[in-house]
């Protein structure tokens, strides 16, 4: 799983310097920081897909994850 987790990450990673104004390669980057682990980067990433687009295919989904996430990820460094 964190070996499949990881490739995600990474592809998205590369998909979203891509195509840094889709929100919704974000929001799969989001998904699979959740995935592995890592709950800064998946605030970041869910957040910035919102503010690109708040209504993409998604959105109601990534508001959420974004709820369900802790409330101090976006004060944890990851790790």
């Amino acid at each position: 799983k964190r070996k499949t987790a990881d490739g995600a990450v990474s592809a998205f990673e590369q998909t979203v310097k891509l195509a840094p104004r889709e929100a919704i390669y974000h929001y799969h980057l989001g998904l699979a920081y959740v995935q592995d682990g890592n709950p800064v980067r998946a605030r970041e990433s869910l957040e910035r897909a919102l503010t690109l687009d708040r209504s993409f295919d998604g959105a109601a989904d990534a508001r959420r994850l974004l709820s369900e996430l802790p409330a101090d990820a976006a004060d944890k460094q990851p790790s």
